[in-house]
């Protein structure tokens, strides 16, 4: 029912372990999938996928990034043997009931859907948007059209919604109209041209908002002026002021589907899995016997009494530009024995032995005797945020 379309960019060891984690999660889920991996890590992807996927995968050699992204995608999805598409960003995890995502897809037939959100949850608050929105009911999702009445409601509320974002399914004719109206669009040069122009006026005394007039320019130019690089997608994502593509029919699970594995989008709202405590997925508690200290790391000794534990959780996630780093503890015993659980994998540490785990995931530090430990904390600087354990 749902081909899964995947137009990446992976240059680094990082994006790699992410979309591993993000396949395994969602892998059972369909049966046609379309691949063009660009970058650094192409082929270790390509191979990693091919033996997992096996001819339910298609894969694409689509390289030349000045044809740009919209270009590229179009046609790939017009292979897409499914009703919907949704298209797979590296980054995002799978986290509801394996069967629930197949509810989701048939409600989204039975209701002619047009388009779903299926991750930026935001701890429900994206629901919220279309509470007080007439719609058509279902077990796993609602289905509303926002027309131009739904868009005016919301501009006059003050509520900025997304009308389309990249990590979207959609039903595959309204993903194809879309990115056939987008193939065409005018350099990034126009706009900052404008941008020059309305500047130059601004200085010789016409005072106006400049923000406010670009959008109406924008729009008498049938929204053709590019904001992004031509090979990267972020134009083909509708903000609130794209309301010529209303109207449409919009469905919203009635729970999370997907999440960010390291970015929390708005620091308000602590979405992200790491920032949760449940990512990362593997290797959360390793043995550790190497002598010498973890660089970027502050040494604590500690004294613990036989029966003693300390339970804690706490991340080092308070900047966006450093918070996907995954921060590892490092504890060795130095007397006595130390017992360290991570989740459901637990450690016995004798004195000279180590263990490493995620800082960021819950852990429990427990004395079986009378122990003395090191523990390696990182220090990088940032501002120590805690987390309930």
């Amino acid at each position: 029912m749902m081909t899964v379309f995947a137009n990446m960019m992976i240059n680094s060891d990082e994006r790699f372990e992410h979309l591993k984690d993000s396949f395994e999660s969602f892998k059972d889920t369909s049966d046609d999938w379309l691949i063009n991996i660009r970058g650094k890590k192409r082929l270790e992807v390509i191979a990693w996928l091919k033996e997992r996927l096996g001819e339910k995968a298609n894969f694409f050699e689509l390289l030349d990034e000045s044809r740009g992204w919209t270009v590229n995608a179009l046609e790939m999805v017009r292979q897409a043997k499914n009703p919907y598409v949704m298209i797979w960003i590296e980054d995002h995890m799978y986290v509801a009931p394996p069967q629930y995502l197949q509810n989701v897809l048939m409600e989204m037939a039975q209701h002619k859907a047009d388009y779903l959100q299926y991750s930026w949850w935001m701890n429900g608050l994206y629901k919220q948007y279309f509470d007080d929105i007439e719609r058509t009911r279902g077990n796993s999702i609602d289905t509303v059209t926002i027309g131009n009445d739904v868009w005016k409601k919301w501009q006059a509320e003050g509520k900025n919604v997304q009308l389309i974002s990249l990590l979207g399914i959609f039903e595959k004719n309204f993903l194809i109209k879309m990115l056939r109206y987008d193939r065409y669009m005018l350099p990034m040069s126009v706009r900052q041209s404008v941008f020059r122009v309305m500047s130059i006026l601004n200085k010789a005394g016409i005072r106006f908002n400049q923000k406010t007039a670009y959008h109406r320019i924008n729009r008498l130019m049938r929204f053709k002026m590019r904001r992004q690089p031509i090979e990267t997608p972020h134009d083909f994502e509708k903000e609130p002021n794209r309301y010529d593509i209303l109207p449409m029919r919009t469905s919203v699970s009635h729970r999370e589907l997907f999440a960010c594995m390291d970015d929390d989008d708005d620091p308000a709202h602590r979405s992200s899995l790491m920032t949760r405590g449940m990512y990362p997925v593997r290797n959360i508690l390793v043995p550790w016997d190497s002598r010498e200290a973890p660089q970027r790391h502050v040494q604590v000794k500690e004294t613990q009494q036989k029966g003693s534990s300390a339970k804690e959780a706490y991340t080092f996630f308070s900047s966006k530009d450093v918070r996907h780093v995954l921060c590892r503890e490092y504890v060795r015993v130095i007397r006595g024995k130390v017992r360290i659980t991570v989740k459901d994998r637990s450690i016995d540490l004798v004195p000279g032995k180590g263990a490493a785990f995620f800082c960021n995931i819950p852990h429990l530090i427990e004395a079986l005797d009378d122990s003395e430990i090191e523990r390696y904390k990182p220090d990088l600087g940032l501002a120590l945020h805690n987390l309930l354990a």
